[in-house]
Protein backbone atom coordinates (compact mmCIF):
# COMPACT_ATOMS: atom_id res chain seq x y z
CA UNK A 1 0.00 0.00 0.00
CA UNK A 2 2.43 2.48 0.75
CA UNK A 3 4.40 1.44 -2.54
CA UNK A 4 1.70 2.40 -4.21
CA UNK A 5 0.63 5.56 -2.52
CA UNK A 6 4.35 6.58 -3.03
CA UNK A 7 4.23 6.15 -6.64
CA UNK A 8 1.11 8.16 -6.97
CA UNK A 9 2.59 11.01 -5.11
CA UNK A 10 6.17 10.66 -7.34
CA UNK A 11 3.70 10.50 -10.55
CA UNK A 12 1.55 13.31 -9.60
CA UNK A 13 4.87 15.78 -8.53
CA UNK A 14 6.05 14.61 -11.92
CA UNK A 15 2.63 15.35 -13.66
CA UNK A 16 1.74 18.62 -11.98
CA UNK A 17 5.74 19.97 -12.29
CA UNK A 18 5.85 19.15 -16.08
CA UNK A 19 3.01 21.74 -16.04
CA UNK A 20 5.10 25.03 -16.10
CA UNK A 21 7.31 23.50 -19.27
CA UNK A 22 5.68 23.77 -23.19
CA UNK A 23 3.43 20.42 -22.79
CA UNK A 24 4.25 18.02 -25.56
CA UNK A 25 2.76 14.43 -26.30
CA UNK A 26 4.28 12.66 -28.91
CA UNK A 27 2.72 9.51 -28.75
CA UNK A 28 -0.42 11.03 -28.38
CA UNK A 29 -1.00 8.37 -24.81
CA UNK A 30 -2.06 11.39 -22.76
CA UNK A 31 1.12 11.71 -20.70
CA UNK A 32 3.56 14.43 -21.08
CA UNK A 33 6.67 13.87 -22.77
CA UNK A 34 8.95 15.54 -19.97
CA UNK A 35 6.85 12.90 -17.62
CA UNK A 36 7.69 9.62 -19.53
CA UNK A 37 11.23 10.81 -19.47
CA UNK A 38 11.85 11.70 -15.89
CA UNK A 39 9.82 8.21 -15.28
CA UNK A 40 12.06 6.64 -17.88
CA UNK A 41 15.29 7.64 -16.36
CA UNK A 42 14.48 7.02 -12.91
CA UNK A 43 12.75 3.41 -13.12
CA UNK A 44 14.08 2.12 -16.68
CA UNK A 45 15.95 -1.40 -16.28
CA UNK A 46 19.65 -2.31 -16.39
CA UNK A 47 20.83 -4.59 -17.74
CA UNK A 48 24.27 -5.64 -16.13
CA UNK A 49 26.03 -9.12 -17.93
CA UNK A 50 29.00 -10.76 -17.22
CA UNK A 51 31.78 -9.92 -19.61
CA UNK A 52 32.60 -12.76 -20.89
CA UNK A 53 28.78 -13.26 -21.81
CA UNK A 54 28.75 -14.14 -25.51
CA UNK A 55 24.84 -13.44 -26.19
CA UNK A 56 24.46 -9.95 -26.04
CA UNK A 57 21.16 -8.09 -26.39
CA UNK A 58 19.72 -7.56 -29.78
CA UNK A 59 16.40 -6.44 -31.35
CA UNK A 60 13.30 -7.94 -32.76
CA UNK A 61 14.23 -6.92 -36.65
CA UNK A 62 17.94 -8.04 -36.34
CA UNK A 63 16.33 -11.53 -34.94
CA UNK A 64 13.67 -11.62 -37.58
CA UNK A 65 16.34 -11.41 -40.44
CA UNK A 66 17.70 -14.21 -39.43
CA UNK A 67 14.99 -16.81 -38.95
CA UNK A 68 12.35 -18.67 -41.45
CA UNK A 69 8.81 -18.97 -40.34
CA UNK A 70 7.15 -22.91 -40.89
CA UNK A 71 4.09 -25.04 -39.47
CA UNK A 72 5.38 -28.41 -38.22
CA UNK A 73 2.96 -31.16 -38.78
CA UNK A 74 3.01 -34.05 -35.92
CA UNK A 75 2.58 -37.71 -36.92
CA UNK A 76 5.46 -37.89 -39.53
CA UNK A 77 4.61 -34.95 -41.60
CA UNK A 78 6.91 -32.82 -43.75
CA UNK A 79 7.49 -28.85 -42.38
CA UNK A 80 5.45 -26.36 -44.71
CA UNK A 81 7.70 -23.13 -45.44
CA UNK A 82 5.32 -19.77 -44.43
CA UNK A 83 7.63 -17.09 -44.97
CA UNK A 84 11.50 -17.81 -46.03
CA UNK A 85 14.78 -16.89 -44.23
CA UNK A 86 14.95 -13.39 -44.12
CA UNK A 87 11.49 -12.51 -44.93
CA UNK A 88 10.20 -12.63 -41.83
CA UNK A 89 8.63 -9.00 -40.49
CA UNK A 90 7.08 -7.35 -37.73
CA UNK A 91 4.37 -6.24 -39.78
CA UNK A 92 4.22 -9.27 -41.54
CA UNK A 93 4.21 -11.91 -38.90
CA UNK A 94 0.85 -11.45 -37.57
CA UNK A 95 -0.41 -11.92 -40.66
CA UNK A 96 0.41 -15.21 -41.79
CA UNK A 97 -2.05 -18.47 -41.58
CA UNK A 98 -1.98 -22.42 -42.74
CA UNK A 99 -4.17 -24.73 -43.53
CA UNK A 100 -3.49 -28.23 -42.27
CA UNK A 101 -2.64 -30.86 -45.20
CA UNK A 102 -6.06 -32.47 -44.25
CA UNK A 103 -7.52 -29.84 -45.60
CA UNK A 104 -5.81 -28.59 -48.26
CA UNK A 105 -6.66 -32.50 -49.19
CA UNK A 106 -9.76 -32.51 -49.04
CA UNK A 107 -10.20 -28.54 -50.87
CA UNK A 108 -8.40 -30.12 -54.09
CA UNK A 109 -10.70 -33.38 -54.17
CA UNK A 110 -13.51 -31.01 -54.57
Amino acid sequence: MLTTTLASVVIGSLFVSSLSYANTDADQDGIDDSVEQTLLLKYAPKLYLHPDEDNKPSSIDWYLQRVAMRFHHDGGCSDDQILALGSVTQANLSQQAHQTKKMALLAHRQ
